[in-house]
Protein backbone atom coordinates (compact mmCIF):
# COMPACT_ATOMS: atom_id res chain seq x y z
CA UNK A 1 0.00 0.00 0.00
CA UNK A 2 1.12 3.44 -0.73
CA UNK A 3 1.45 6.55 1.28
CA UNK A 4 -1.22 8.12 -0.96
CA UNK A 5 -3.15 4.85 -1.02
CA UNK A 6 -3.34 4.98 2.74
CA UNK A 7 -4.45 8.51 3.20
CA UNK A 8 -6.93 8.16 0.74
CA UNK A 9 -7.95 4.86 3.31
CA UNK A 10 -7.84 6.91 6.22
CA UNK A 11 -9.96 9.94 4.90
CA UNK A 12 -12.84 7.41 3.17
CA UNK A 13 -12.73 6.18 6.87
CA UNK A 14 -13.02 9.47 8.93
CA UNK A 15 -15.87 10.10 6.85
CA UNK A 16 -17.56 7.38 8.46
CA UNK A 17 -16.66 8.80 12.10
CA UNK A 18 -19.10 11.44 13.20
CA UNK A 19 -18.34 13.81 16.41
CA UNK A 20 -15.77 12.67 18.98
CA UNK A 21 -15.13 9.28 17.72
CA UNK A 22 -13.80 11.17 14.54
CA UNK A 23 -11.73 13.89 16.28
CA UNK A 24 -10.44 10.46 18.83
CA UNK A 25 -9.09 8.18 15.91
CA UNK A 26 -7.94 11.30 13.75
CA UNK A 27 -5.96 12.47 16.86
CA UNK A 28 -4.57 8.48 17.17
CA UNK A 29 -3.86 7.94 13.59
CA UNK A 30 -1.76 11.26 13.91
CA UNK A 31 0.08 10.66 16.87
CA UNK A 32 1.03 6.66 15.61
CA UNK A 33 2.33 8.55 11.84
CA UNK A 34 4.01 11.64 14.43
CA UNK A 35 5.88 8.92 15.90
CA UNK A 36 6.85 6.66 12.98
CA UNK A 37 8.41 9.57 11.48
CA UNK A 38 10.30 10.53 13.59
CA UNK A 39 14.11 10.84 12.93
CA UNK A 40 16.38 8.47 14.84
CA UNK A 41 13.83 5.53 15.57
CA UNK A 42 14.86 2.33 15.15
CA UNK A 43 13.39 0.27 11.95
CA UNK A 44 12.08 -2.42 14.40
CA UNK A 45 10.55 0.01 16.36
CA UNK A 46 8.95 1.52 12.40
CA UNK A 47 7.59 -2.01 11.86
CA UNK A 48 5.97 -2.50 15.25
CA UNK A 49 3.87 0.82 14.21
CA UNK A 50 3.00 -0.13 10.66
CA UNK A 51 1.59 -3.35 11.76
CA UNK A 52 -0.41 -1.82 14.35
CA UNK A 53 -1.74 0.82 13.12
CA UNK A 54 -1.67 -0.34 9.17
CA UNK A 55 -2.13 -3.93 9.57
CA UNK A 56 -4.50 -4.40 12.89
CA UNK A 57 -2.12 -6.67 14.16
CA UNK A 58 -2.47 -7.11 17.95
CA UNK A 59 0.86 -6.25 20.07
CA UNK A 60 0.53 -9.21 21.95
CA UNK A 61 1.31 -10.90 18.14
CA UNK A 62 3.64 -8.70 17.15
CA UNK A 63 5.56 -9.33 20.37
CA UNK A 64 5.95 -12.97 19.14
CA UNK A 65 6.80 -12.47 15.50
CA UNK A 66 9.92 -14.61 14.42
CA UNK A 67 12.31 -13.77 11.55
CA UNK A 68 10.63 -17.11 10.13
CA UNK A 69 7.68 -15.18 10.50
CA UNK A 70 8.44 -12.95 7.20
CA UNK A 71 8.34 -14.06 3.89
CA UNK A 72 10.46 -11.06 2.74
CA UNK A 73 10.22 -12.53 -1.06
CA UNK A 74 6.23 -12.77 -1.35
CA UNK A 75 6.14 -9.98 0.69
CA UNK A 76 3.40 -11.76 3.07
CA UNK A 77 4.72 -12.23 6.65
CA UNK A 78 2.88 -14.61 8.58
CA UNK A 79 0.92 -12.81 12.23
CA UNK A 80 -0.79 -15.13 14.78
CA UNK A 81 -0.88 -17.89 11.94
CA UNK A 82 -2.33 -16.27 8.99
CA UNK A 83 -0.56 -14.74 5.65
CA UNK A 84 -0.79 -10.93 5.68
CA UNK A 85 0.16 -9.44 2.22
CA UNK A 86 1.64 -5.70 3.11
CA UNK A 87 2.19 -2.82 0.94
CA UNK A 88 5.62 -1.53 -0.49
CA UNK A 89 6.20 0.85 2.75
CA UNK A 90 5.65 -1.50 5.40
CA UNK A 91 7.99 -4.29 3.21
CA UNK A 92 10.76 -1.96 3.15
CA UNK A 93 10.53 -1.62 7.13
CA UNK A 94 10.01 -5.16 7.09
CA UNK A 95 13.63 -5.54 5.73
CA UNK A 96 15.48 -2.87 7.15
CA UNK A 97 14.32 -4.14 10.74
CA UNK A 98 15.82 -7.78 9.21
Amino acid sequence: MTAARLGCDVLAHAKTRHGRHRMDELVALRSLFARANRPGHHPAARLVLALAAVHAARVARIATLMLDDADIGNGRPTIAGRVRPVGDPTLKLLLAAC
